[in-house]
């Protein structure tokens, strides 16, 4: 997890929201993942309906690691090997 990571999520849930970040938190540890809780202000009856099964698949995209897109590549050509 790292500061670029962040703000390339709150900028991706505040573009599909049409909002503006407000406050964010972070919460690191020792786990294998991070928390990020932030507001997004938007304007009252502006929002727009976003297909959140979308949105999570592309905020699930921006968190791998160029590694971990390369072994689905690899895995989608030459199919799962131990």
């Amino acid at each position: 997890f790292s500061t670029a990571l962040r703000k390339r999520i709150i900028a991706l849930v505040c573009d599909a929201f049409h909002a503006t970040e407000e406050d964010f938190n972070t919460q690191i540890s020792d786990a294998p993942l991070a928390r990020l809780h932030f507001i997004a202000r938007t304007k009252a009856g502006q929002v727009p309906e976003v297909n959140l099964g979308e949105l999570e698949a592309e905020i699930e995209r921006l968190t791998l690691l160029w590694a971990d897109e390369l072994r689905v590549a690899l895995a989608r050509h030459f199919g799962e090997h131990e």
